[in-house]
């Protein structure tokens, strides 16, 4: 240690590191990554900030101070990182099991032939365009459902009947964070091949005065 060196900390005027304060502050600022995926690369600056200001200190022998503030910001970080992490899982999973029993009720809808259930599944740009031939609700309900049972996908699974249900596979969309690929593999109807593609997603509605995450159907195909 020099004679200033030694001079400044027998004076107790020894400098707070910059590095530490930084990386406290970039700990604090980890937080964000509990409300949005885009402040993933915080919680990993202020760790690199909190080891090279620790690194510093160590090699200042005393002459600077800040140890305490970085550990605490990488305390922060780190916690905020394992929090963030753990509720990613959860709600992964969790989204998976909705999208999967979403996508269950639907098939089982029709297959036992409850058209009606399995169009109130659907969101509207699902299923396929009403006329406005008819001026009868009723009679526009049945155009609807008879449209509905049409399409290759609904006739492939009403095919099964409600002896065979087909086995439901799901995994997340690579482009669309918040949508859900639902496969129905049609082997168990006793076909040779063939899959009903489903895309399954949380839509926010309003059931009186509270707001409520709905999950549909918002596409559906069949897959030769």
């Amino acid at each position: 240690m020099t004679d200033s060196g030694a001079a400044d900390v027998l004076a107790g005027e020894r400098p707070v590191s910059g590095l530490a304060v930084a990386a406290l502050l970039a700990g604090c600022g980890s937080a964000l990554v509990l409300f949005t995926s885009l402040a993933a690369m915080v919680p990993l600056v202020a760790v690199v900030l909190a080891v090279v200001a620790l690194v510093e200190l160590a090699r200042s022998e005393g002459r600077r101070v800040g140890r305490g503030a970085a550990l605490v910001g990488l305390a922060l970080a780190l916690g905020f990182a394992a929090q963030a992490a753990g509720g990613f899982v959860v709600d992964r999973w969790i989204g998976g099991r909705r999208a999967a029993a979403t996508a269950a009720a639907w098939a089982d809808a029709v297959r036992e032939a409850r058209f009606a259930d399995a169009i109130g599944l659907c969101s509207p740009g699902a299923l396929p365009a009403r006329g406005h031939e008819h001026s009868q609700l009723e009679s526009a309900a049945a155009d609807a459902t008879t449209a509905f049972k049409s399409l290759p996908a609904v006739t492939a699974v009403a095919a099964c009947g409600q002896a065979a249900r087909p086995g439901i596979t799901v995994r997340r969309d690579v482009a669309e964070a918040v949508v859900w690929v639902a496969e129905a593999e049609l082997t168990a109807c006793g076909r040779t091949g063939g899959v009903v593609r489903l895309l399954v997603e949380p839509r926010a509605t309003t059931r009186g005065r509270a707001a409520v995450e709905q999950w549909l159907v918002t596409g559906f195909e069949l897959v030769e």
